[in-house]
This record gives C-alpha cells, structure tokens and sequence, in this order.
C-alpha cells in the first residue's frame, strides 16, 4: 500500500515509545461517528507543490511523540465543506488488512447498525502509519489521491465495475490521547466490500493451480484492460501488482471471476487542475500490447503458465492473438508490428499445470 517513491526513516514497523498513546482501535465492534468529507485536492508525486505544507523528514528529531505529531498536524480541511452534516454510526464488523505500523486499515463494516448492507471502509489514521516518517502527511496524501480517483471514476461509472464502488469520502473523530476527550480529525473512504481473493494470496498460499492456465490468462487480460481503461481516462493507477488484483466470484455460469483493482492511494488523475502531466485526447485507448511487449513484471511471474512465462516468442503470441487485431485499441506500435511480419511470435496453448484440478474454482 505504501507509494514506491515514499521514503523510510526507520528500520522497523515497531512505533517508538509513546505513553499516551491509545490502544490499536480498529477491531471488531469499534463504533464511529463519521460524517461526509469533501477531499482537498490531491498531491505528491505527478502533482504541482500547491498549498500543502512541506513534508517533514525526520519529525522524531523534534522530539515529539507520534500522538503529539497527530495532534499538531491534522489533516487539511478542504475550503468547501460537504454539504451534507448528516452523521452516522459506522461499526467496524471485522478486519481485512489492519495492523499497526501498515498505514491505512481496512476493515468490513455497516453504518447504523444496518448489515443488510455492508461496506469496506479504508481509514486514513496517521497514528498507525509507520513512525518516524511524516504520518500524517503521508495520510493525507494518500487519502487525497485515493479519493480523486474514486471520484473521477464515480462520475465515469467505472467504479463498481473495475474498481470497487464508492460510496463517498467521511471524517470521523478519534482521542487524541488515552483517557482524554481531545479529538483529532481522521478520513475515511468507503467502499464496495469485495468477497474475493486478490491474486497475490492465490500466489502466497499456493492456490494457482486452482484456476486452469488459460484462465489465469484470461484474468492477466482483463486486469490489463481495466489498468488501460482507467489510464484513457487519465487516472493511472501506478501500483499494478498482484496484491491489487481482486477476483471476485460471479455469476456461475458466467465462468469468470470479476477481476477489480484496488488500492488508489498511490494513482494520479491527470485531469486535475494540478497535475503535471496534461489529460491528452486520443480516439482508442492505448493498445495493451505496447506496454507488454518486452516482458511481464516478475509479481506475475508464477501466475503466468508455461509456456508463455519462459517462452518470450509465447508471451509475444499471447499478446498479439489477444490484442494484435482488436479494434477497441489503438494499433500497436510500428515496431512491434514489424516483428509481427517477422515472425516473432509463437501460437501455442498454456501447458496443464503438474497438479492441475481441472475444475475452475470459478
């Protein structure tokens, strides 16, 4: 989840001593008051240095406690406040990535006591982000940037589809110490509630070869796609890796999982005022194959069948039998085309796996 370019100023996820810190809040049971939030715009990297302060490199060299950087640094209101005040209970029903020192928590959750519809809600906390770096700074940040892209998407109809549906951003209040009544501010997006598995557990727990080879290709496809179609509507997500990857189950004879990208804390929306990059017109997306065609990231390595991943010419087959003559894409580049013509490529079926089940999980 943490921005690939972000710096760390410590060696372990272990926070440094800090007795007025609470307890780690965000378990089962926990209750919010939470109210809509309107984002400031986002910043960082691709981003113009707008109003934001200055992000601080070492702040325990100020010799201060993390809780006491919190407090003395909220996060930024935005100059046009939500119009809806309207607040609401959320209630934390269960944990899906939480733990202290990781940064943003992700928990399954309900508002009003209501679980007929259940929600995912991603917490900007500063005090568990890892300390000594600039918390809360980086917090905002990653709020600010997740929230432009749920929004740009929203207004698209894209979320819901290729990323989880949105359902706003909030802010809620925590204590600021233990056993104290001062609040300080902590955003909130909330969020589709997935139930799935993103790809990098399927790799991690050694579940691959429960999804047959040429699925496995087909769902390499469409996360390709969904990445492709979110960067011709200028948000580039800038984190595609396999532990952003959802497949969630849908409809059984459909034999596909739903395949949804997650995690926009480190993406860039180009139409922003402030983005450094101009949002450029083009009639087609891209066509996938140009940003595919030297190799494949090694994450996806062991998701790739033989012989498409040590098979350069397969992995080029693929590519071009998938996307060589669409006509929802650009075409691809003229070099790539050249080595069309030169016979470059390899036409052949993913090998079984050793222990393939045969039986989509899907």
């Amino acid at each position: 989840m943490d921005c690939s370019d972000r710096p760390w100023n410590g060696d372990s996820r272990t926070p440094s001593p800090d007795p007025q810190r609470p307890g780690f809040p965000y378990r089962s049971g926990l209750k919010l008051t939470i109210r809509r939030h309107s984002p400031p715009p986002p910043y960082g990297v691709q981003y113009v240095k707008g109003l934001e302060r200055k992000r601080v490199r070492m702040p325990r060299k100020l010799k201060v406690t993390q809780s006491e950087w919190c407090l003395q640094h909220p996060p930024e209101e935005s100059h046009s406040p939500h119009p809806d005040t309207t607040t609401h209970t959320l209630r934390v029903l269960g944990e899906i990535a939480c733990e202290d020192g990781r940064g943003a928590q992700v928990v399954r959750c309900c508002l009003d006591n209501d679980k007929s519809s259940v929600y995912a809600a991603k917490i900007y906390d500063a005090r568990h982000y890892r300390w000594p770096n600039d918390v809360t700074w980086e917090a905002d940040e990653d709020y600010r940037r997740e929230a432009a892209a749920y929004e740009d998407m929203q207004q698209l109809g894209l979320d819901g589809e290729i990323a989880p549906k949105y359902f706003g951003s909030w802010t809620t209040n925590v204590v600021a110490w233990a056993g104290s009544d001062v609040l300080r501010p902590v955003r909130i997006v909330l969020m589709e509630f997935l139930e799935g598995s993103s790809m990098l557990s399927l790799l991690v727990n050694k579940q691959v070869t429960t999804i047959p080879p040429q699925q496995r290709l087909d769902i390499l496809g469409a996360a390709i796609v969904a990445a492709n179609q979110l960067h011709f509507h200028h948000i580039w997500h800038r984190d595609f890796s396999p532990r952003n990857i959802m497949l969630v189950r849908s409809h059984p004879n459909r034999g596909m999982p739903r395949v949804v990208l997650i995690d926009f804390n480190c993406s860039t929306v180009a139409t922003r005022p402030n983005s450094k990059y101009p949002a450029f017109q083009r009639r087609l997306p891209a066509n996938p194959i140009n940003a595919w065609w030297t190799s494949f990231d090694d994450e996806f390595y062991h998701w790739i069948p033989e012989p498409h991943r040590s098979r350069v010419s397969v992995w080029k087959g693929w590519l071009r039998a998938t996307w060589g003559s669409s006509n929802e894409f650009e075409s691809p580049r003229e070099e790539i085309l050249e080595e069309f013509e030169n016979g470059v490529t390899e036409f052949l079926p993913p090998l079984p796996d050793p222990e393939d089940t045969s039986n989509s999980r899907w």
